[in-house]
């Protein structure tokens, strides 16, 4: 599967003999492919970040002038292969599931789809295990390589005390949608390395965050019994993004993640700036506002000066494994190295009060239902940037600058929705 595979399932108590007799050679096969990937990861490190443009041309100087007058950047999740040499972006944005589960190029290029007026750009990551910090630092790149395109080189440099005139929109998938939340917070405060803050800047002026984990990743190694998931989870779990994602820590339990990676350690705790013991199942309050998990957000209806819109779309069951309204299970109740850590990192909900969260229900999973529930999970998770009223949804919002609400719908054609003018 090539994107990113999160797993939040409840660690069973009961031991089965034939899955303890597989699970050791899988841990032993992961852990030699994992050290050759970063014997391997040098040479890929000399990637530089790709934007690609609807024609699957590379941006550069020589590119003509745009044809669409409305900016909208397409972030990309994780890749779990890093020796597959094909742009993670295809699988995404552009190329279908099967008739009925399509992709955002696609609809795009439908031609009752050409009023939108949209010039996508698909940002692609050279390299997957990397901390996110690097992926933000090349997502505020995009931003910038676009605007200079779309702005009459009379007005550059832009005047950075002020929105631009032209902003660009983002949508995000999974992964795709923490380094961007870490890149907009960039512009508000100092985030680790990256460019200095700019908060009266406004590049952004909607993210659209498909199915993202808010909140973190809750990793159970034990809690499939496919081969293949157990080991695509180990892989994740000693990645630099998976450490950063699970906050440092895995299972039920909150072990910490060994070998550790220096910033991974509490690394979506200080991205959503409280504790994450607010998510916690036992501590969760969907009506306080926690303001830090939208840095810049405007309120929807608001002119795109105020600064940016944030609306998150996931399925509306709670099925996907990044979570959904309502946090599932409790998280790292104890801990006998660290103490207690409630964690609460199966959450996909923004809980920032300015934030739109639109759950969609009707995304597919297996057919019949997996009877492994991870793999269950993910199968949801892979199909929410695939399923017609998401991608409804998402380029909506984008195009109309508000939310569509959860009532919102657009007729589909051959599997591709048509989006109302």
């Amino acid at each position: 599967m090539a994107t990113i595979h999160h797993t939040a399932v409840q660690l069973s108590e009961t031991k089965d003999t034939n899955n303890c007799q597989r699970r050791p050679p899988c841990m032993i096969i992961s852990l030699v492919w994992f050290c050759m990937c970063l014997l391997l990861m040098p040479p890929l490190l000399a990637l530089a970040v790709d934007i690609y443009l609807a024609d699957g041309s590379v941006l550069g100087a020589q590119n003509p002038d745009p044809k669409g007058t409305r900016p909208v950047l397409f972030v990309h999740g994780h890749k779990l292969d890093p020796l597959d040499p094909e742009p993670h972006y295809l699988a995404t944005w552009r190329q279908s599931l099967d008739s009925t589960l399509r992709s955002f190029g696609e609809t795009l290029g439908h031609l009752d789809n050409a009023w939108l007026d949209i010039e996508p750009y698909y940002l692609n990551f050279g390299v997957h295990d990397r901390s996110m910090v690097e992926d933000a630092r090349d997502i505020g790149e995009a931003v910038e390589r676009i605007l200079a395109r779309h702005h009459d080189p009379a007005e550059l440099p832009l005047d950075e005390s002020r929105p631009p005139r032209i902003q660009v929109a983002i949508i995000a998938y999974s992964k795709g949608t923490i380094s961007t939340r870490l890149y907009l917070k960039s512009l508000q405060q100092q985030q680790y390395t990256l460019p200095p803050p700019r908060p009266s800047f406004h590049p952004v002026s909607e993210f659209v965050a498909i199915a993202p984990p808010n909140h973190g990743l809750k990793i159970q190694l034990l809690a499939t019994t496919a081969p293949d998931l157990f080991s695509s989870m180990v892989l994740l779990l000693l990645s630099t993004p998976g450490q950063q994602l699970s906050n440092g820590f895995h299972g039920t339990n909150c072990a910490r993640i060994l070998p550790p990676v220096s910033s991974s350690l509490n690394f979506m705790e200080a991205l959503n700036g409280h504790a994450m013991a607010d998510s916690h199942l036992s501590q969760f309050t969907p009506t306080v506002d926690y303001p830090t998990e939208a840095p810049g957000s405007r309120l929807d209806g608001k002119p795109t000066t105020d600064g940016t819109l944030y609306v998150t779309l996931y399925d509306a069951a709670d099925r996907d494994s990044v979570g959904g309204d309502v946090p599932v299970g409790n998280d790292c109740t104890t801990s006998w190295l660290y103490g207690a850590q409630l964690q609460g990192r199966k959450l996909a909900r923004n809980l920032a009060a300015k934030a739109v969260n639109i759950p969609v229900p009707g995304i597919p999973g297996n057919t019949p239902v997996d009877p492994d529930p991870v793999r269950e999970a993910l199968a949801v998770h892979q199909q929410t940037v695939h399923f017609p009223d998401v991608i409804c949804k998402a380029l909506f919002t984008v195009v109309d600058r508000r939310t569509p609400g959860v009532a919102f719908s657009c007729d589909v054609s051959d599997g591709l929705p048509l989006i109302p003018r």
